[in-house]
């Protein structure tokens, strides 16, 4: 290995650093190496990528007086600023000699920069936050890249406070005079050294910088024709449809306060994140809430600990279909991936029905009604119809852009891809990957995929993308495509490519990669198995005459008492499944508990299933007739994400840990999938949701009130295990 000059420098003074895999290496692009990894940030643990919680990294603490990144920088910079024989046993251009600054004025000096430095970054932050908030989208990405930028900037200043205070505290140490300064400089040395005081106080500093993101929504209906083919009402936030993109920060803190101006109860669910200890704010009626009861309010504080694409979506009945749903994007301080700018892509399969008007349709007694089409039309960012150039995307010559891809709709899935252009896959549901090439994305209801782009070298010739709907939801016009297409714009004007738009002459290959082929860039192992969780998903007519889907042939319901509430009031029989109801299709779980998922799909249309609370390991993809040729397994580190497809007529085994107590819906993210009853709930270590969880807003329990909704006791609202009267059916009718 080449070792720079800082390498050299740390060899002489003390060997062991250069042989220790931990050392952090500088390097030209403003990374810190370690071993053969990458670490994002200065001083600080970003794991590589999407997925991270930004934090002070233990790891980086080496040998001697090495501590976090800024000090990687410091061992180059030394050089340059001491010279001599260095008092810690090394010789040459790592040691300092000479007379060394009175220390009384050095700290006040930099506590003074650093005084004005905090005051500066936060009133960008704010100006920077108001631009995206605003909607001037980059503007506000731009604010994010100045951002860093100076946050680089603090950390030089901290580079120079520690190089002032080692040296400080070398020339004390070694100094004959027993003043009281030198008696604190060796305390400071034997625990640490004042290098690791800072270091901490650098960790501290930075995360002085999160924020709360305040939102104030009144949610309301509004009228809106976003195709301009037809208008209708919809849910917005006020008076105003499509909802505002939200985006927030690692380590900030997402306050929605939530005003509900409609007629029936409302939600606000947070999907992919996993609400460590904020269960009772996930957003799901009959679990983790009564609702938002009509003209009430309740505020969504949402910590941000993860980093990468997700969304905010409604999660009272099908509210979602009728526009209750944006965008949340939570960068890292530092991503992972170089790129030119950030492109959202929502894609939507839009109905213009209202949302409760298709759930009758698809919950008739009647086969007729039932069966009679109704396709959806795509939407691209909020917005669609025959006109191509409401739907552009648009790019500039070499330069190299992030496709977020967001399948918000509550019925499709859509396949994208760009005519003679090839995307990497770097992201998906919020995990970050390594680069995977790839002609085409398919993305179920509630997934997510970022792409990496690189535009042609010339301007003078547009092209087609595709963004085509597969209409998984009704039995007779299952896996039907319906095409939709839009321009990736270099130049106003210019000429489309070749390509016609039905298809035919394509350069798109759709072979989609598989999610268990995908390496994420933080290598993982999947947790082993304590608990086996078999689910058989299938269609059929029950003794209502209604067609239901089900796991296991048990149709799901949402229970009377919200299953966060009867956990906590229900005691030690809360580790009873019978309190949560029988058609919540609870299934316990102990702490820690290593939980293996399998799911068998013997439907004929595929389904998007997705936990609450977790990120699941896609472990192993299959058929149904077990033929070798179509099992894929997942290497060491298996890909992980909150949202997983199952095809028809094959298995998917899932794995996570129930490493966070509360109440985890699992269920398909078809929307009206799970409105035909394609759900059930993980209660995940009962007595911890007790310890950790049992300081419930007054607000959550104000709208139970206003509702008539019990706020303790079992599923029923009743005492202990008196589940008399408890619903267990409809049931499957024999021969279906």
């Amino acid at each position: 290995m080449q070792l720079h000059q800082h390498d050299r420098c740390v060899h002489k003074a003390d060997p062991q650093h250069v042989r220790d895999p931990h050392f952090l290496h500088f390097h030209h692009d403003n990374e810190y190496k370690i071993g053969n990894k990458y670490k994002n940030g200065i001083g600080y643990s970003n794991n590589s990528g999407d997925k991270n919680n930004s934090g002070y990294n233990r790891n980086n603490m080496t040998k001697g007086r090495t501590m976090g990144g800024v000090i990687g920088l410091y061992w180059q910079m030394h050089s340059q600023v001491y010279n001599g024989t260095n008092n810690g046993g090394g010789s040459g251009v790592c040691g300092f000699q000479g007379n060394i600054m009175n220390p009384v004025p050095s700290i006040i000096y930099v506590i003074v920069i650093l005084g004005i430095l905090a005051g500066l970054l936060y009133l960008w932050r704010d100006a920077c936050y108001g631009k995206m908030f605003n909607g001037s989208k980059y503007e506000g990405y731009a604010c994010v890249r100045f951002n860093s930028a100076f946050y680089m900037g603090m950390n030089m200043m901290l580079v120079l406070a520690i190089m002032c205070t080692d040296a400080m505290s070398w020339k004390a140490v070694s100094s004959e005079d027993n003043g009281q300064w030198a008696k604190t400089a060796r305390i400071l040395l034997a625990t640490g050294s004042i290098s690791a005081q800072l270091a901490l106080a650098a960790a501290i500093f930075s995360s002085a910088f999160a924020r709360r993101v305040e939102l104030d929504w009144n949610i309301t209906y509004v009228q809106a024709n976003p195709d301009g083919l037809n208008e209708r009402r919809v849910i917005g936030v006020n008076g105003r449809w499509p909802l505002p993109v939200i985006n927030v920060r690692i380590n900030d803190t997402l306050v929605i306060k939530a005003h509900n101006m409609l007629d029936v109860g409302t939600t606000l669910h947070a999907h992919g994140l996993h609400q460590n200890g904020t269960n009772f704010y996930d957003g799901v009626v009959g679990h983790t809430e009564c609702g938002i009861a009509p003209n009430a309010t309740f505020t969504y504080e949402i910590p941000i600990t993860q980093t990468g694409t997700y969304w905010l979506h409604g999660h009272y009945g099908p509210q979602m279909v009728d526009g209750l749903r944006t965008a949340l994007i939570s960068h890292p301080e530092r991503e992972h991936y170089a790129y030119d700018e950030d492109v959202l892509v929502m894609l939507e399969a839009w109905y213009h029905r209202e949302a409760d008007d298709v759930a009758d349709q698809l919950l008739s007694t009647s086969q007729e009604i039932r069966d009679a089409p109704f396709l959806p039309f795509m939407l691209v960012n909020s917005v669609g119809g025959p006109d191509l150039n409401r739907t552009k995307i648009g790019m500039r010559p070499g330069k190299t852009y992030r496709l977020r891809l967001m399948n918000v709709s509550a019925t499709g899935m859509v396949r994208f891809g760009i005519e003679d252009h090839v995307m990497h896959i770097i992201e998906v549901d919020g995990v970050a990957t390594e680069p995977r090439e790839t002609r085409s994305v398919q993305l179920s209801a509630g997934q997510r995929t970022s792409v990496l782009v690189t535009a042609k070298q010339t301007a003078n010739t547009n092209y087609i993308y595709h963004a085509d709907i597969f209409t998984d939801i009704q039995r007779g016009v299952a896996r039907a495509v319906l095409p939709f297409e839009g321009i990736v714009e270099y130049a106003a004007g210019a000429p489309l490519a070749n390509h016609t738009r039905d298809g035919t002459n394509s350069t798109v290959d759709w072979e989609f990669t598989q999610d268990v082929d995908l390496v994420p860039v933080d290598k993982i192992p999947p947790p082993s198995v304590h608990k086996w969780v078999p689910l058989e998903i299938a269609t059929a007519i029950y003794t209502d005459r209604k067609e239901h889907l089900a796991f296991n042939n048990r149709t799901y319901s949402v229970p009377l008492v919200p299953s966060l509430l009867t956990a906590l009031t229900t005691g030690y029989q809360a580790y009873y499944p019978d309190v949560y109801g029988f058609k919540t299709y609870p299934v316990i779980l102990d702490p820690l508990t290593d939980v293996e998922i399998a799911l068998f799909n013997k439907d004929v249309n595929s389904h998007p299933f997705h936990l609450h609370g977790h990120d699941m390991f896609v472990m192993t993809r299959g058929s149904l007739d077990n033929d070798p040729e179509k099992r894929i397994a997942a290497g060491d580190f298996p890909i992980r994400r909150d949202t997983v497809t199952v095809p028809p007529s094959s298995y998917v085994i899932l794995r996570f840990r129930a490493d966070n107590p509360g109440v985890w819906l699992f269920h398909c993210h078809m929307q009206y999938h799970m409105e035909q009853g394609l759900a059930m709930a993980f209660i995940e270590a009962p007595h911890r949701i007790v310890d950790t969880l049992s300081n419930v807003p007054a607000d959550l329990l104000r709208s139970c009130d206003i509702m008539g909704i019990p706020t303790k006791g079992n599923a029923l609202g009743k005492v202990r295990l008196d589940m008399a009267n408890d619903i267990h059916g409809p049931f499957p009718l024999s021969g279906f």
